[in-house]
């Protein structure tokens, strides 16, 4: 399946899941909106899409900015006319504990990992018609959060929220919601977290692989990796205490070098 002519923006695309997004959408064709903060990063992963096929629109853009959001969608209307697709991946990482993390860091989390991708809904669903879709990139801690990353789980359970009341409600238009769940992934995100072997680091294009196949057949959820993300979810909302003590000595949480 190609994308051609389908206008897609991405968030956080100047690096990791982003970028390899981006490329992935660009080999089918994609007309892709690179949106982040680093203007000369953005202008190399352009360069790569239009390498491969795609044709690539670079908008500089804090998602922490409402303004530089709406700025975003405007110009790329005012480009294509209109918006196929919107894939909200910029985000931000802590590994503290609860009574180490002060509330303006959970307060910048939350206006980066959830509030963002509410804004980029609001600005974004006006400009979609039927066939449009809405694609979070999410966590497994949007389903079940870890030892010393507080904020950065609630956040992700906030956004879980939102995109399952804004796939129902956006239904009758015929627009579908998609949330990318995956676990642990080889970005500079997490570059410097060591992470036990059963919870190994996947590269990024795993995670853009998963995209472009839920846009192929857009679906509620997609978990990466598909089977052991299922498995880790569904065990710890059978049994979340039991869970808890079993894989307390593996030490998912892992340890920032």
């Amino acid at each position: 399946m190609t994308l051609t002519s389908r206008v897609i923006v991405v968030t956080g695309a100047s690096s990791g899941i982003g970028r390899a997004t981006a490329l992935a959408l660009g080999r089918l064709g994609a007309r892709v909106v690179l949106a982040a903060r680093r203007e000369a990063l953005l202008g190399e992963v352009a360069e790569e899409v239009d390498s491969v096929g795609g044709e690539a629109f670079v908008v500089p853009t804090d998602v922490a900015d409402d303004d530089q959001i709406r700025r975003l969608i405007q110009s790329t209307v005012d480009r294509w006319d209109h918006i196929d697709v919107v894939i909200g991946n910029a985000g931000v990482w802590h590994h503290t504990a609860i009574e180490d993390t002060p509330l303006d860091l959970w307060e910048e989390v939350m206006r980066i990992d959830y509030l963002a991708n509410v804004s980029l809904t609001l600005a974004a669903l006006p400009h979609m018609g039927s066939g449009g879709q809405f694609i979070f990139i999410n966590s497994l801690e949007g389903k079940r959060g870890v030892p010393f990353e507080g904020a950065y789980a609630s956040a992700k359970h906030a956004l879980t929220g939102f995109a399952s009341v804004a796939r129902q409600e956006f239904a009758s238009r015929g627009i579908t919601v998609t949330g990318v769940h995956p676990g642990r992934i080889d970005t500079a995100l997490i570059e410097r977290l060591d992470v036990p072997s059963i919870q190994r680091k996947s590269p990024a294009e795993t995670v853009a692989k998963a995209v472009v196949s839920a846009i192929r057949r857009p679906r509620p959820e997609v978990y990466v990796p598909a089977v052991r993300g299922r498995l880790y979810i569904w065990a710890g909302a059978l049994a979340p205490g039991f869970t808890d003590r079993l894989l307390r000595p593996f030490h998912l949480e892992g340890r920032v070098d």
